[in-house]
């Protein structure tokens, strides 16, 4: 071997995917990636069920079971421990079934997560909605829709990210974050309107199609893969 070819093979190879797109316009990249699409409606949705429980729950509460304010406090609360262990499972079982099945989409696999979390947030509200009003039932309700809401938004960005070539993932991470901060602000009047104008009644069966919709706008990204694996 000439003293060439051995300074050549001695030179750092190149690790990661080959970024086939790294020429072509950020936006452009992003826009027509319809995962991304899907991801985002799923942000919204889940964020808008998000916010509208979390204003509401407690004065559900207070209102049809003549509940002390600090009481009802105590039976939403809940949501925040639900969520914590939400997101801490949802990454681990994603990750999980990425290692047990290599060959299946990585994004799809993680999607799948989010469908199946988001119908556990259906059976929550339905309970929180239909049991018997003792406060272990609904401090449990509210804890397993804090579950439920936390693992998608733990996983929509990342996966989102992960179909995205190397150079548009902090923006692709960016744009992911629009969808949630709109879906909480709207939340605010349409449900004040529909509680006013329908009560309870109306109200929670709203929340039960919402959580439905959530699971099915990402429903087409059941077997998406990675970038990585869309590269190979």
């Amino acid at each position: 071997m000439t003293p060439a070819a051995a300074a050549e093979n001695q030179k750092p190879k190149e690790i990661g995917v080959e970024d086939p797109h790294k020429e072509d316009p950020v936006l452009k990249v992003l826009l027509r990636n319809r995962f991304l699409w899907l991801m985002a409606a799923m942000h919204f949705f889940i964020y808008f069920i998000r916010q509208g429980v979390l204003n509401w729950a407690h004065f559900y509460i207070m209102d049809q079971f003549g509940v002390p304010a600090v009481e009802a406090t105590f039976r939403v609360s809940g949501f925040e421990l639900g969520g914590l262990i939400g997101c801490i499972f949802s990454g681990q079982i994603s990750d999980w079934l990425i290692y047990r099945y290599p060959n299946a989409g990585a994004a799809g696999l993680r999607t799948q997560v989010m469908i199946y979390y988001s119908l556990l947030a259906t059976a929550a509200v339905s309970g929180l909605w239909l049991l018997p009003p003792a406060a272990a039932l609904q401090w449990l309700c509210m804890f397993c829709f804090g579950f439920a809401i936390y693992g998608p938004q733990t996983l929509i960005t990342m996966t989102g990210v992960e179909t995205v070539p190397p150079h548009a993932a902090a923006t692709a991470g960016g744009l992911l974050a629009y969808p949630a901060q709109l879906g909480s602000m709207f939340a605010g009047l349409p449900f004040a309107l529909l509680v006013q104008e329908y009560g309870w009644s109306g109200f929670f069966p709203a929340l039960v199609v919402l959580t439905l919709v959530s699971a099915v706008v990402a429903i087409p990204g059941w077997r998406t893969p990675s970038y990585a694996q869309a590269n190979q």
